[in-house]
């Protein structure tokens, strides 16, 4: 099956997924961007810095939407795939970057590598509500980014994150589902 075998049925089930995910993902980060300028009263080039992550999120999701829709012509496998694509990506990137160079186990990364501007994309903005509460300290040295912690880094920067991902994904599903079941029934 090629992306030339579909029809326009699915490809505006394929248009209207995509957008309704991507209205969901920026509903949330409207709300944390909401509450981080309440917050510190700057919106400035956090706004921006925002937009190009939601819009590369957008990208990713649409890219593993259509891929596995194509692939499959399955609904809500093709929705939930993009899922486990993150789950496999986000573990790649957190297993290629530990290390033991100090005689504990670590995560290292350069902060201008592919892998920690991937993680760091996908961080939801109200993920950083929880820096004022229970702030997660590293060190950021010469380009180099280490948590000291490397569980309560595992825990916000992948579980969390996934977690938030897989909530849009599930909600876009129930979209799908509850509104526009009947007009993009696919046999």
């Amino acid at each position: 099956m090629s992306l030339m075998d579909t029809d326009k049925k699915e490809i505006k089930f394929i248009g209207f997924t995509i957008i309704t995910w991507f209205l969901w993902d920026l509903l949330f980060d409207l709300v944390g961007v909401a509450i981080n300028a309440l917050e510190r009263e700057v919106l400035g080039d956090f706004f921006f810095v925002e937009l190009k992550s939601l819009l590369f999120k957008l990208l990713v999701f649409g890219v593993v939407f259509i891929f596995t829709f194509t692939l499959t012509r399955r609904e809500t496998l093709s929705i939930y795939l993009y899922g486990v694509f993150q789950l496999v990506i986000f573990h790649f990137i957190f297993i290629a970057n530990l290390t033991s160079e100090t005689g504990r186990l670590q995560f290292w990364a350069r902060t201008e590598s592919w892998d920690y501007k991937y993680l760091e994309a996908h961080l939801p903005i109200l993920s950083f509500r929880l820096e004022t509460v229970y702030p997660m300290y590293g060190t950021y040295d010469e380009g180099m980014f280490i948590p000291d912690s490397l569980w309560l880094f595992y825990f916000r920067w992948i579980i969390l994150t996934l977690g938030y991902l897989l909530l849009v994904t599930w909600l876009t599903d129930q979209v799908h589902r509850r509104w526009f079941k009947k007009a993009f029934k696919l046999d």
